[in-house]
């Protein structure tokens, strides 16, 4: 593990501050400029934010937002796919971190400012591709893709092919959500109909109750349940919320759901939800309680703390605010510029400099899918999970590893760049691998640079640059 003191640290899951890094691949080396990345998951404790930020873990002081320490989670760079850090869960001094599909990793927090290293556990060794921590009967779980492991002996609890969340007790014992559908751990029999479920405190008066997430293609119902998985009251104590749920907290009275859009707050009255709010903060991802009046959030466009200030505004007044470029869907080049925005808004980079807010349009042309050149072509086929590739030698059929999606194409210097979904592979016409870089967030936009030596990318993690040396 690495530790720094910046407040944005070069890291391989996609956020990174400008430092330059090398990845040798193959015959190639390929030297960036990055900047950018996601907030995922947090948990204020003791004092102290404890923040995921791409694959490192940031610790932030609550009253500033301001980063403390820096705990980089995976090496850098990162010589294999990697995924960022999605989740956490505290258990007394232990902190677990989840490396979405590849490991996680247990800090203590004896010292809460500054965490250290007790172990990591890669995926191969769990058995699972881990999405998702949890404390339920008094055990730590890591659920994700192929079940459930139990921390405390690595002992896989529960085999399945799809993915699976957090586990939770319920009143017929420990239960985890695997899509929309919730399962005994015990046995894996069926239960009920949620995507996630969560604990309420004993003092709402509901035995064995949850708090539950059941997400839609556009909307999501959020509720309370019975520790027998069902809804207490479908008219009165469930509502819709628009969008994905990124996150559902219950902090004091109250039940927080973060979307794209914001937070949404319900009051829980008895077996009621009342009293909607709604603080408008464009690419929240997650949000927890400072103290009794201020709120932290953390999403695609950075950090901040929301506050009294805040009642009847919107969008939200955001304290502390840092802000970062992250989350861009769309993107164009222009000129010497890109100019990209998501959720979040629009930003604009030059390549190898500093990227900044701006007014312009992103656009909304698609990443270019098929292009064409001097040695041949190439296309992304259907379900992005291979290129065929097209040369006076005839086709060929390039496939990432770990099935990873590839979702853009460019030709630089006459050879193919692929942005995928853990970042960039360059090959050339006839399928020889030039080079690779596991950013680890979605590369959605490739553009060449204008002397065509090299090119710039827009994406889930921001933005950045690359140039292909030969040794």
């Amino acid at each position: 593990l690495h530790r720094g003191l910046a407040v944005l640290a070069l890291i391989a899951a996609g956020g990174c501050s400008g430092r330059v890094t090398t990845a040798v691949r193959s015959s190639g080396l390929l030297t960036t400029h990055c900047v950018g990345g996601v907030h995922h998951r947090m948990i204020v404790h003791d004092g102290v934010w404890f923040q995921t930020f791409g694959s490192s873990l940031l610790v932030i002081d609550p009253s500033t937002a301001d980063v403390l320490d820096t705990v980089e989670l995976i090496e850098q760079p990162s010589p294999g796919p990697a995924g960022p850090a999605v989740e956490m869960v505290l258990s007394g001094r232990r902190l677990l971190v989840v490396i979405e599909d590849t490991a996680v990793v247990e800090l203590d927090t004896g010292d809460p400012r500054r965490p250290a290293f007790r172990a990591r556990v890669d995926a191969a060794q769990l058995g699972i591709a881990p999405r998702a921590a949890s404390l339920a009967g008094g055990e730590l779980f890591i659920s994700g893709r192929g079940g459930v492991v139990r921390w405390s002996d690595r002992q896989v609890v529960l085999t399945r092919p799809d993915v699976c969340g957090r586990v939770a007790s319920a009143a017929g014992g420990l239960v985890v959500c695997a899509g929309r559908r919730v399962y005994r751990l015990a046995d894996g029999s069926y239960l009920g109909s949620a995507s996630d479920l969560q604990p309420l405190p004993d003092a709402f008066g509901i035995g064995r109750g949850l708090l539950f997430v059941r997400q839609g293609a556009g909307a999501a119902q959020v509720g309370l349940m019975t520790g027998d998985i069902r809804e207490v009251d479908v008219d009165a104590a469930t509502v819709s919320v628009d969008g994905t749920v990124h996150r559902a907290r219950i902090i004091g009275d109250r039940i927080w759901v973060v979307t794209d859009e914001g937070l949404t707050g319900f009051t829980i009255s008895g077996d009621r939800l009342l009293d909607r709010k709604h603080h408008r903060v464009a690419g929240a991802r997650d949000a927890d309680a400072i103290d009794r009046d201020h709120l932290a959030v953390a999403g695609v466009f950075g950090r901040a703390v929301i506050g009294p200030e805040t009642a009847g505004v919107d969008p939200a007044v955001l304290l502390h605010a840092h802000r970062v470029p992250a989350g861009f869907t769309r993107a164009r080049r222009d000129g010497r510029y890109i100019v990209a925005g998501g959720a979040a808004g629009t930003w604009q980079y030059e390549a190898g400099g500093p990227a900044r807010p701006s007014g312009d349009s992103p656009g909304d042309e698609p990443a270019a899918d098929t292009v064409r050149a001097i040695h041949g072509g190439a296309t992304i086929d259907a379900g992005g999970r291979s290129v065929t590739i097209s040369s006076g030698a005839g086709d060929l059929v390039h496939a990432e590893p770990a099935a990873v999606r590839i979702l853009a194409l460019a030709v630089v210097g006459g050879d193919l760049w692929m942005g995928h979904e853990r970042g960039i592979t360059v090959v050339g016409f006839d399928g020889t691998e030039k080079g690779r870089l596991w950013l680890n967030a979605p590369v959605r936009y490739v553009f060449p640079w204008l002397d065509g030596r090299g090119a710039a990318w827009a994406g889930e993690g921001g933005f950045g640059a690359a140039g292909l040396s030969e040794r």
